[in-house]
């Protein structure tokens, strides 16, 4: 007979019982009584795999990254930092940690970065559970110069052309006496706006008049207590003129733009 209440219930030969795993481990004491009536005891360990897939904190070169969602972080880094290092901790003793898709290590890994020519840099990072369960996480770094970049511009749905550190332009057949700019920032939670309209987060979209052969754009994004101001340049193309009118133009004029102190010149034939 056998039985797991210490001798309270008896079953012959086998015993089939739902256990709580209300601790971990999990002891259950076995008695078994023999035949001739002796007496055996028996002890049972239940050890609980884990499926905690959680994380306990990001850090970069030990400054915790900020949370934006349940599975989102980021953080503000100097635009000197070159080599960030990144530290991730599970919150699980059994989980395992990989960084950037690296080797997996039990509870903490740490990873260099490379960002010598980054300012944004997407860095994944995954917990894996005791049980197999895993969970992807996402850390962005994100230089201070990078807080008040721009992400793309787009005029009528055709891309701007960048042509210097705050000057973009869009020269096309395609733009009548308006035309719809949209702007967005490389990062999220930066203001952005177009000339006097009013800052929208991340992503704005104006209707502005273009009824000159060129028109002067303006777009400021703000993040931080950190502003830079941008120049779009928009030019009208004649239906009737050819690419080898253009060509001519852009013999003459050139095509390049030129800033003093991050404000564009304005030019005259080949005087600005």
């Amino acid at each position: 007979k056998i039985s797991i209440d210490s001798g309270a219930n008896y079953s012959t030969a086998t015993l089939s019982k739902d256990v709580t795993l209300d601790s971990d481990p999990k002891e259950v004491k076995i008695k078994v009584l023999t035949t001739n009536g002796k007496e055996v005891n028996y002890l049972l360990t239940i050890d609980t795999i884990s499926s905690d897939c959680g994380i306990d904190k990001i850090s970069v070169n030990g400054v915790q990254a900020k949370a934006t969602s349940d599975t989102e972080f980021e953080i503000i880094v100097a635009n000197d930092v070159v080599k960030p290092q990144v530290t991730a901790v599970a919150k699980e003793e059994t989980s395992k940690v990989s960084i950037d898709s690296q080797a997996a290590e039990l509870k903490e890994a740490a990873r260099t970065i490379d960002m010598t020519t980054s300012i944004k840099k997407v860095i994944p990072i995954q917990i894996t559970a005791e049980n197999g369960d895993n969970v992807s996480y996402t850390l962005v770094i994100y230089k201070e110069d990078a807080l008040t970049e721009i992400d793309n511009i787009k005029v009528n749905d055709i891309e701007a052309t960048k042509l210097s550190r705050n000057t973009y332009k869009v020269a096309s057949k395609n733009i009548g006496d308006s035309a719809t700019v949209t702007a967005k920032s490389l990062y999220p939670s930066a203001d952005i706006k177009i000339n006097n309209e009013e800052a929208e987060v991340n992503v704005t979209t104006k209707v502005v008049s273009t009824l000159e052969d060129e028109t002067i754009v303006k777009v400021y994004i703000t993040a931080k207590d950190n502003e830079r101001e941008y120049t779009l340049i928009i030019e009208r193309i004649s239906e009737d003129e050819t690419p080898e009118d253009q060509e001519e133009k852009e013999s003459q004029f050139g095509i390049f733009s030129l800033e003093v102190d991050g404000k564009l010149a304005s030019q005259s034939g080949k005087t600005y």
